[in-house]
């Protein structure tokens, strides 16, 4: 795949910010670079149309956002299809610092908009009055 200079600059802006935001949204870090690893992907498949955008960052986020969101959602039916298998999984335990845990457990309590808006706004910096 052939991606433009700009849209390479734009990239390497954009990614460790995406990071930063889907880490504090999912409260996983590996989770975190996978979406925004496929955020990037569909910015390099559709550049044309995302630079004539009036704000390609913001159109990145929400993106991101979206895509955080089917990935929650699938995994939503898969404990439903579980539960109803009456199979267990567990999943494995991430070493994080307490209180950086302590703030991802207390942001992942907000209802979904709330979460975003939290996190745009301490983690990017973003007003209130803004948005995607």
């Amino acid at each position: 795949m052939n991606v433009p200079d700009e849209a390479v600059t734009f990239i390497e802006e954009q990614y460790p910010q995406l990071v930063g935001l889907l880490g504090l949204y999912c409260g996983d870090r590996l989770l975190a670079e996978d979406l925004a690893q496929e955020t990037l992907e569909r910015i390099c498949r559709d550049w044309r149309r995302v630079r004539r955008k009036d704000s390609p960052a913001a159109w990145s986020r929400r993106v991101a956002i979206n895509l955080a969101n089917s990935y929650f959602r699938r995994k939503a039916a898969e404990r439903r299809a579980t539960s109803r298998l009456q199979a267990q999984v567990v999943e494995p335990a991430l070493e994080d610092p307490v209180g950086a845990l302590a703030v991802r457990e207390a942001v992942a309590t907000l209802p979904s908009r709330m979460r975003t808006a939290v996190i745009l706004h301490y983690y990017l910096d973003m007003s209130f009055s803004g948005g995607c």
